[in-house]
């Protein structure tokens, strides 16, 4: 498989008093996938995601628009990988380091149809924020609630560090799929790597 680690360079911006600061958001290169378990390469962290698979509904690899306004200000590529999975599985990620400010990107994520639950519920193991998309959802401690019969797009932040990751859902087995990825974004100003906090001050 071609090396699909995504390093997206934005535009620059020049703030008042500041020196001229770059956004760069680096995004999986998926590896490979089996019935249960997808790996990837989080710019040299390996990701490993388990249970994410069900009988007769096996995962896999495949391009994703990352790049619309549901992922602003942390866009990828308008073909980035990601991995397309069934959205009832309770499913665990690994990181072999901790990775700080994790991203879980989200597409095509569900929520109920007709004569379902009022919501699906998402819950993990530890709280994030919502910063990108997903202006229907609701959080309610570690939870994100999404209504209706449609698909909800966004940006997930873990601020960590994140070595492992799980969510369990209260989804009925059905089969249908939705899609997920990880990233983490950083500051470059005059050469030198800055924190996740820098990089959205250049965009809030």
């Amino acid at each position: 498989m071609l090396l699909r680690t995504t390093m997206a360079l934005f535009l620059a911006m020049l703030l008042p008093g500041t020196a001229l600061a770059q956004a760069i958001v680096v995004g999986t290169d998926w590896q490979s996938v089996t019935a249960t378990t997808a790996q990837g390469n989080l710019d040299g962290t390996t990701v490993e995601v388990t249970n994410i698979g069900v009988a007769g509904s096996d995962p896999f690899i495949d391009a994703f628009d990352l790049s619309g306004p549901e992922y602003d200000p942390f866009p990828l590529l308008a073909d980035q990988e990601g991995v397309d999975y069934s959205f009832d599985q309770n499913w665990t990620a690994t990181f072999s380091s901790p990775v700080t400010d994790l991203l879980l990107y989200c597409k095509f994520w569900r929520g109920p149809n007709p004569g379902a639950p009022p919501t699906f519920r998402y819950e993990f193991d530890q709280p994030f924020t919502i910063v990108a998309g997903l202006g229907a959802a609701t959080v309610s401690g570690n939870e994100l609630q999404l209504p209706t019969n449609s698909f909800h797009d966004g940006i997930l932040r873990f601020s960590g560090p994140v070595s492992t990751l799980s969510q369990i859902s209260n989804n009925a087995n059905s089969g249908s799929r939705q899609a997920l990825t990880f990233g983490f974004a950083f500051e470059v100003v005059d050469n030198e790597a800055s924190s996740f906090s820098a990089v959205k001050s250049l965009y809030r």
